[in-house]
């Protein structure tokens, strides 16, 4: 802790000495105003993004925004619109939040991977980014898509559907063993990450934080699948 703060130190005073607050970063407001509450009016509504965005400065500047020149009293601002907008549609936002959160764990990453290997060099993910479930659009990305990359992104999702199940048995063997403590924490950790990406998870970068987690519960499963068979070749011998 100390040397992360000793890092991240320069930063933080150069803050506090421009703008009276001692923060890092003031990106919280945007991301809760125009991609949380924004992915409501171009999902639901089905606003253009364009015109979503215009229409949120707009409240912004209502709010007095437009006289702001303290990024930090124009995230409270933002963050201020954006729940006075939340509860006026919670369903929506909450459906959005839920898909964003599932997205976490279905992007394939296809973009990245068909840019390194040099497949395509467009972007293409849905008709619609936050908010809306990946596998709604399936259609839409296997038409968009060029062979090459439908087949890396298809090794992609094998490799990550028995990553899962791996998972799964990992959680049934700790809670077996008795070790709920190890358990709890690991998932706790995995829940915190997704729930704190929420609508924002539409590609497979926000999954980093959650993906040590997880690959710990599947190593666990791996072991324990690894003993099952030594245990059986034994027998067999």
């Amino acid at each position: 802790m100390c040397f992360l703060l000793i890092t991240l130190s320069p930063w933080l005073i150069r803050n506090y000495k421009l703008y009276d607050h001692f923060g890092l970063s003031t990106n919280g407001g945007y991301n809760l105003l125009y991609v949380f509450v924004g992915s409501i009016y171009n999902n639901q509504y089905q606003m253009h993004p364009d015109s979503t965005h215009k229409m949120l400065q707009d409240k912004v500047k209502e709010a007095g925004g437009s006289k702001i020149n303290n990024p930090f009293i124009l995230d409270q601002t933002e963050k201020s619109v954006a729940f006075e907008l939340i509860q006026q549609e919670p369903v929506k936002f909450i459906q959005n939040y839920l898909s964003g959160c599932a997205n976490i764990y279905t992007s394939l990453s296809s973009y990245q991977i068909s840019s390194i290997l040099g497949l395509e060099g467009s972007y293409v993910l849905g008709k619609h980014f936050y908010g809306v479930s990946q596998l709604s659009q399936i259609d839409y990305f296997l038409k968009e898509r060029k062979i090459g990359t439908i087949i890396a992104s298809g090794s992609v999702m094998i490799f990550l559907i028995i990553s899962y199940l791996l998972v799964v048995v990992g959680l049934w063997k700790l809670y077996k063993n008795g070790r709920i403590k190890e358990m709890l924490m690991l998932l706790g950790m995995i829940i915190y990450f997704t729930l704190v990406v929420g609508t924002l998870g539409s590609s497979a970068r926000f999954k980093l934080p959650i993906t040590p987690f997880y690959l710990v519960l599947a190593a666990y499963g791996i072991n324990y699948l690894i003993e099952k068979w030594k245990q059986k070749k034994e027998l067999l011998n």
